[in-house]
């Protein structure tokens, strides 16, 4: 692999996609840039993708070629545009490669109970940066159609024939997010009913971790939700129990339970609205057919990822084995590419440790044309602070207010969080503004404390939004530049009945 250098990226050819929810080693940064290059195109049934390549820094961000990325958003909002069988193909095949990807982590399950040699290994290593190739482009594909509104865009499109009642309900911000949210529960609802549940329980019990019913239901929560802090190729522990009991005494002591019942409660509150709204535009078949798209996707963009994740929890001991097998630290491996494994596994060229170690300083990645270049260590951190810079901060020097997409309205004043991850997050206090690239369930904890959210990415139907509608918290999404803006303390007023930030004071 060829070194990457200044000289091979032009920095107007590129703008910032995405930041990864979670920390992204050099193993993610090597398949989702494979994958974009090699599989979306395919798994889209488009013309266009990404020919001109992907860039991944270990700060956990992404990067597209600009011109290539307006292609490719314009190419799927005409597919949208022609009918619905286009919108219908996502959906299902989102599911689909989510089912593959499931019935695969059970056959991988499956080949580590037989105690596979280096050769089985070698050969399901293969099926499996296969497999990944072909999910990877799922979390993307119905990502760019909710992240660009293309779907409520239609919604609110149709809303503008019916302005007199739309007026009368709220307005158009109002309307949009109630007929939009889906009343389907995502898992990480799921989740959080059966965690509260166990919450509820502990509360009453000042002695609850020997409670046989308490330990009943808590063993059911771990067998259905001990993945939860799990991630993508990740070295990350299923929770035990000893981490789950402490996370109910953290709830306790925040009271987080009464702030769940209060989100249960808004979550009621905006589905009767919803189903109110509705009715009364039933009438109208087309606004109709694309608010029920919309519930449809806003349910699926957090499905999806979460069933992915509790899937691919199951290849733990798969990536255990292999560890093991190539003689490197489990919390390292994901310092290598897969070909470096694969060669691994087959006997061929080993990577030092030293080299692991410098590559665990910082790296940036770059697949263009096809061909693959690494630059890590002190080298590869100074150049992800150079190219960061120049993409994605240059033109912001002085910027004082900024605008976003209100995903649930309110005005309040507090002191910024930046969240770039959710262990971040642990940081927030009651009150502050929590600001992140996107938000996941990893960040329900904050949220319940935080005051407001703004986010870099997400739509009407983004995490984010489904929150601050449940906990009744003003929400601005999609700003794209909130966290190379604001820093940690700066005072703002985030104004989500116009959709503004405004920095007051910076942060000393």
């Amino acid at each position: 692999m060829d070194e990457l250098k200044r000289a091979d990226i032009n920095v107007r050819d590129w703008e910032y996609e995405f930041r990864q929810r979670d920390r992204h080693p050099i193993l993610m940064a090597d398949f989702w840039s494979r994958s974009l290059i090699n599989n979306l195109r395919q798994e889209a049934k488009l013309s266009v993708g990404f020919d001109s390549g992907y860039i991944f820094t270990s700060s956990d961000c992404g990067y597209v070629n600009i011109k290539e990325k307006r292609r490719l958003l314009e190419a799927i909002k005409s597919e949208i545009g022609k009918n619905d069988d286009y919108l219908r193909y996502i959906y299902e095949t989102t599911l689909k490669r989510i089912d593959e990807w499931d019935k695969f982590a059970d056959e991988v399950s499956s080949l580590v109970q037989s105690n596979p040699d280096k050769k089985a290994l070698a050969e399901f290593w293969k099926s499996y940066d296969l497999n990944l190739k072909i999910l990877i482009p799922w979390f993307h594909i119905p990502w760019y159609v909710t992240e660009e509104n293309m779907i409520t865009d239609k919604v609110k499109e149709g809303l503008e024939r019916h302005r007199q009642f739309i007026d009368a309900s709220g307005g158009i911000t109002e309307v949009l997010t109630a007929l939009c949210f889906s009343a389907r529960e995502a898992i990480f609802q799921q989740e959080q009913r059966a965690f509260f549940d166990l919450v509820g329980i502990a509360l009453k019990n000042d002695n609850f971790e020997k409670d046989p019913v308490f330990l009943s239901k808590a063993q059911k929560y771990l067998a259905d939700f001990g993945w939860v802090g799990t991630y993508f190729l990740l070295p990350r522990e299923v929770m035990k129990s000893e981490e789950l009991i402490r996370k109910v005494k953290k709830a306790l002591s925040e009271n987080a339970l009464e702030d769940y019942e209060k989100g249960i409660k808004a979550r009621k509150e905006i589905s009767e609205l919803a189903e109110k709204l509705f009715q009364g535009l039933s009438g109208d078949e087309e606004l109709v057919k694309f608010i029920n798209w919309a519930r449809d996707f806003g349910w699926l963009l957090t499905f999806s990822v979460e069933q992915a994740i509790k899937s691919s929890a199951k290849f733990i001991s798969f990536y255990k084995i292999v560890s093991r097998t190539i003689d490197v630290q489990y919390e390292d491996w994901a310092n290598l590419t897969s070909e470096e494994i694969l060669k691994m596994l087959e006997g061929g060229q080993v990577v030092s440790p030293a080299e692991i170690k410098n590559r665990k300083k910082g790296f940036i990645f770059m697949i263009e044309k096809g061909n693959r270049k690494l630059t890590s260590g002190d080298a590869g951190r100074e150049l992800v602070e150079w190219f960061e810079k120049e993409v994605g901060t240059k033109d912001l020097e002085g910027v004082e207010e900024f605008k976003g997409f209100p995903a649930n309205k309110g005005i309040v004043r507090g002191k910024v969080r930046l969240a770039l991850t959710p262990a971040d997050s642990a940081m927030l206090k009651i009150g502050e503004i929590l600001v992140c690239a996107m938000t996941s369930p990893d960040y329900l904890s904050a949220m319940k404390r935080a005051a407001a959210y703004i986010t870099d990415e997400g739509g009407v139907l983004s995490h984010a939004a489904i929150i601050a509608r449940e906990f009744n918290k003003p929400c601005l999404v999609g700003t794209k530049i909130a966290t190379k803006v604001l820093k940690d303390g700066d005072l703002v007023e985030v104004d989500a009945n116009r959709g503004v930030v405004k920095i007051l004071k910076r942060a000393e």
